[in-house]
């Protein structure tokens, strides 16, 4: 099975569209996830290529199109530069066969290029898959974000 990351073309709209909908619709069903998906993938529809600072890739199996990853560097204080993944997802299908770590390594050499010094990336609450797939692949927590729901909202 010939699995591949690569950054997105506009060849990938329709593909990446479709994909968002659907991870947004998963996402939106977890704890926390609902406000996530207001505050963290806000916009990211139109985002079909990447820049020199953002990347947009996909990944396919067997040239079908099974996920996508979106990463933007950020600034430190002090200099130096961070990559934060800020939209991840691959078809339940897929989940088991490589496409998340070929996605991530993309991810990672992408960054590396770039001289960040390393890479965030974002896990709900409850999300024990989602937290053991990116343990399993050495990132640990560094922030927990709490949040408190206003009366009235």
């Amino acid at each position: 099975m010939k699995v591949v990351a690569r950054p997105a073309s506009s060849a990938d709209t329709e593909h990446l569209t479709a994909l968002r909908r659907r991870a947004k619709s998963e996402v939106a069903d977890q704890r926390g996830g609902s406000l996530l998906v207001r505050a963290e993938l806000a916009g990211a529809e139109d985002r079909v290529t990447g820049t020199g600072s953002r990347l947009v890739a996909v990944v396919e199996i067997e040239d079908a199109v099974v996920g996508y990853l979106e990463a933007e560097l950020g600034d430190l204080e002090g200099g130096g530069q961070v990559c934060r993944v800020s939209s991840f997802y691959v078809e339940p299908e897929a989940r088991e066969v490589g496409a998340g770590e070929a996605l991530m390594e993309h991810a990672k050499d992408w960054a590396a290029e770039r001289h960040a010094e390393g890479i965030d990336v974002l896990a709900l609450p409850g999300a024990r898959d989602v937290k053991n797939f990116f343990e399993s692949a050495g990132f640990a927590a560094r922030l927990i974000v709490m949040h408190r729901r206003l009366e009235g909202q």
